[in-house]
């Protein structure tokens, strides 16, 4: 059985770059799982990324219409690529 390292609110606040209440606020609606040890709430990091993943900003779904939008950008007015 591999650990995975737990990261504290402040922890993923940074790396989401959110303020510690609106992480807590995404522990409370249920979008993301956190465990509370000693009295205070730890986070696994494959839970933060998977909220990531799920993001409509930087999840996969965001990353394809980006991509998307690039090759749309690349097309003339006629429809050609330029």
């Amino acid at each position: 059985m591999t650990r995975t390292p737990l990261l504290s609110t402040a922890q993923v606040a940074e790396w989401l770059a959110l303020s510690v209440p609106t992480v807590r606020n995404l522990v409370r609606s249920g979008q993301l799982g956190a465990y509370k040890v000693a009295g205070k709430w730890r986070y696994q990091e494959e839970a933060v990324a998977e909220l990531l993943d799920r993001s409509p900003v930087y999840g996969t779904d965001a990353k394809q219409k980006q991509k998307r939008r690039g090759h749309a950008r690349e097309k003339g007015d006629d429809g050609t690529r330029t």
